[in-house]
């Protein structure tokens, strides 16, 4: 059976305030599930954050790469990018009720880093067992008291992860791990540790899909004429990008490509239903 997921990776307060509701309420709508993975803690690593503005490296990915993205301010609204900057407010841990409502509607919830999203991204590499184990566990247990349930998955913010984040994942009993991209990558062991599902319909270096196209300047029609040929010939699908632009700028374009891949014969669910029939 083909199978398709939207997997969104919550970062910051504006992807869970106003961003999640909107995909809960697509979801009690259409029925369709999707899979949250939540950043407990907070967005950004104010140094780094800083210093990325001031050298203009917004149009570079956690590995340095170019890509093709929205600028951050066009993305969260001038007012939220200053809060992030200023602020830096928590994300899930701060809003328990909406991650414990994304479990209750059937939702799937995974954990996405650890205590602060840009911190992981730009040292979670240099981390030793110690600190990973940490992280990991701070951020699983924020997890499990919010939603009522335990995290299967986890993703690393910005796919930045090690053999050692692996085992560390394997060592907390994780199920699996999202922490690869590109439109040919196959399920298997990250590391050869860790079971990994990779996001396969995602924009380039790692931007989320929906996010690149309009980056590109493509118009609905062209956005889901490509999601079907990104879709053709996979017995798996995961689609990749966040609710702070997804769900709140492009909500009905969401609708629009979940609709297309139910169109092209795959069911649509969960992450974790994928792992359960792919990963032994």
């Amino acid at each position: 059976m083909q199978r398709f997921c939207f997997r969104f990776d919550v970062d910051g307060e504006n992807c869970i305030r106003n961003g999640v509701p909107k995909l809960l309420a697509l979801g009690e709508e259409t029925g369709i599930k999707f899979t949250f993975f939540v950043n407990m803690g907070r967005s950004v690593d104010r140094i780094a954050y800083v210093s990325k503005v001031l050298r203009g490296r917004s149009g570079k990915n956690a590995q340095g790469e170019g890509v093709t993205k929205l600028p951050n301010a066009e993305k969260l609204g001038k007012m939220n990018f200053l809060k992030v900057g200023l602020l830096n407010p928590k994300a899930g841990d701060a809003n328990r009720h909406l991650v414990s409502a994304i479990a209750e509607a059937g939702h799937e919830v995974g954990l996405h880093g650890g205590r602060n999203h840009g911190n992981w991204m730009h040292s979670a590499r240099r981390w030793g067992r110690e600190k990973i184990n940490s992280e990991l566990e701070w951020g699983a247990n924020a997890v499990e008291e919010a939603a009522g349930k335990k995290a299967f998955g986890f993703s690393a913010p910005g796919f930045v992860t090690s053999k050692s984040i692996c085992e560390a994942l394997k060592a907390n009993k994780f199920e699996y791990c999202s922490d690869s991209f590109g439109d040919g990558e196959k399920i298997g062991k990250l590391f050869g540790v860790m079971p990994n599902l990779p996001v396969n319909i995602v924009g380039n270096g790692g931007v989320g899909f929906v996010e690149t196209m309009r980056a590109q300047g493509k118009k609905d029609g062209e956005i889901v004429r490509e999601f079907g040929k990104k879709l053709a010939g996979k017995e798996f699908a995961i689609a990749y990008d966040h609710p702070g632009y997804a769900a709140v700028k492009e909500i009905e374009l969401v609708g629009k490509l979940v609709d297309a891949a139910e169109k092209n014969g795959f069911r649509v669910g969960t992450m974790h239903e994928i792992a359960k029939e792919h990963i032994v």
